[in-house]
């Protein structure tokens, strides 16, 4: 939206119109109706990635899991040990 819009500055006042009342109040409606648009627009975008973070989260898992299923192990079951080549 490329609107003109005029900034409300501490500009000094001078006596408004009814018209350039009406006219800022406008110009301030469209500017809330824009933001909300935006802001939706941006909610939108945080829900769906905040699902799509939650459903990377559960796939990391299962992939640690079957990793962790899938190596062996690097610590050897006390029976399986071998005594050392000085005994």
């Amino acid at each position: 939206m490329a609107t003109s819009m005029r900034p409300l500055s501490n500009r000094p006042r001078s006596p408004l119109s009814s018209q350039d009342i009406e006219g800022r109040l406008e110009e301030l409606e469209t500017r809330l109706v824009f933001q909300d648009q935006e802001l939706q627009a941006l909610n939108d975008v945080i829900i769906r990635q905040q699902k799509q973070i939650d459903r990377l989260v559960e796939q990391v898992s299962v992939l640690k899991d079957k990793l962790q299923d899938m190596a062996p192990s690097l610590v050897v079951a006390q029976s399986e040990e071998t005594p050392p080549p000085h005994y």
